[in-house]
């Protein structure tokens, strides 16, 4: 049974491997809602972000025999080398998480928790067709794509957590999770045609828009499209512009003496954004590729005029005309994680766990599985290491807590490998990369 149980992948993220009963839900994002609490606990201020890419700079990026780096559109870098790097859908995403207040508290066999925060997501995702025609020019005669996807929103939550101890060695837990719309936007081409004309391609493109703010809604010009920049804010300015709820649920169980099993799966739930702009947009652009670009260029922003026609058919092909549909479901992302964590018995402050997690969103998922060691001598320090695989390439990660008096300071960090640009923080490889740091008050 226990070596079972250390085999069963991951502990949410890597707080398995946390430093005590209390700082076990800590990590890179909100943890196990079945923890129960050893007291009573001030949750001063908490920060998680994470960012992940399925492509990764060096995509973009070579270096030259001369020292010089060269952008994928030099025409030094081949079209099979650039192109054999990406995916058919290449995306970035992310999510900022502050909580602005939390307060948990023990009575009884029964733990609770209040908080209060703000979070905001982004993303984009861009088919490798588009690659192909900036780097290929006229490498081919048509095609037919859609997918390409660039959105951002902000919401703030209310939660409430509670979690029971069922026996001495099992116990449930659930949070609710009340979600205030406050902004969003989001630009979906559906459809997108491309035919060769002479050098250069035309584009016919279909594309969804939608604007969701308290700001008003925007007005409708004679000419039937939506005029975005001049807005009516007389009507329902007091409302927020979005509603929705979220779930976790979690189970944390004590197996053998020192053996720890956790499984939580969060934020399962969305937004219905009901008061915005939602629009539908069709038009034509045109463009050739860009092969000259080298990474100085790019660096300086010193393009003369290659973008400067494609941004103006673009504005013009971007006209919105208002859509019939004006409410949007959007999930929220979510994680999976389960986990096992092994105290040793000849040394219980040191600790193994085997952690993992499935994160998605939409279209965009990871997942990673990881091998981790943690160092608990007090309750006042505690430190973790770990090692494992995503689905980008090899992941590490590293947690810190340390105890002042009544105070607790937690910082965690997690990354893949490769490296960065130099003096820049961009990543070379395609990865997940997440960062906590918080502060908390035992009352």
């Amino acid at each position: 049974m226990r070596k079972y149980f250390l085999i069963v992948s991951a502990l949410l993220l890597v707080s398995g491997l946390s430093v005590n009963a209390q700082r076990f839900q800590d990590g890179f994002h909100r943890d196990n809602p079945a923890v129960i609490q050893d007291g009573d606990v001030l949750e001063l201020v908490q920060w998680n972000s994470w960012a992940q890419n399925n492509y990764g700079a060096s995509s973009f990026l070579y270096p030259a025999e001369d020292g010089q780096v060269l952008t994928a559109f030099h025409e030094k870098i081949s079209a099979e080398t650039f192109l054999g790097s990406l995916r058919q859908d290449n995306f970035t995403n992310g999510n900022l998480d502050l909580t602005l207040f939390s307060y948990a508290w023990r009575r009884g066999e029964a733990s609770h928790r209040i908080s209060v925060g703000v979070q905001a997501d982004y993303r984009t995702s861009v088919p490798i067709e588009i690659f192909q025609i900036l780097k290929q020019g006229t490498g081919q005669a048509r095609y037919e794509m859609g997918g390409f996807e660039a959105g951002a929103r902000a919401y703030a939550n209310l939660s409430y957590g509670y979690a029971r101890e069922l026996s001495g060695w099992l116990s449930v837990g659930a949070r609710v999770k009340l979600l205030v719309g406050l902004q969003s936007a989001a630009y979906h081409i559906t459809r997108m045609d491309l035919q060769l004309s002479g050098e250069e391609y035309v584009a016919d493109i279909e594309a969804d828009l939608d604007l969701t703010s308290t700001g008003g809604k925007a007005r409708v010009g004679e000419d039937g499209y939506m005029r975005l920049l001049d807005r009516d804010r007389r009507e329902k300015w007091f409302l927020p512009p979005g509603g929705g709820l979220a779930f976790d649920l979690g189970v944390v169980a004590t197996l053998d003496e020192g053996l720890c099993v956790s499984v939580s799966a969060l934020n399962l739930g969305g937004i219905l954004w009901y008061y915005g702009n939602a629009g539908h947009s069709e038009g034509t652009i045109s463009f050739s590729g860009l092969k000259g670009v080298t990474y100085e260029q790019l660096e300086k922003m010193d393009l003369g005029g290659q973008f400067d026609e494609v941004i103006a058919q673009f504005k013009e092909s971007a006209r919105v005309k208002p859509a019939a549909k004006k409410t949007r479901l959007e999930a929220v992302p979510f994680t999976l994680n389960m986990g096992a964590k092994y105290d040793m018995p000849f040394y219980r402050p040191l600790s193994v766990a085997v952690t993992g997690t499935y994160m998605g969103w939409d279209s965009m998922h990871y997942g990673d599985v990881r091998l981790g060691l943690g160092w608990n001598p007090s309750r006042r320090l505690g430190l973790m290491a770990n090692i494992g695989s995503g689905s980008y390439g090899p992941v590490w990660g590293a947690a810190l807590t340390v105890g002042v008096y009544k105070f607790h300071l937690n910082a965690a960090v997690q990354n893949g490998f490769g490296g960065t640009v130099p003096y820049t923080s961009t990543q070379l490889q395609a990865n997940t990369k997440c960062l906590s740091l918080g502060v908390t008050y035992d009352i």
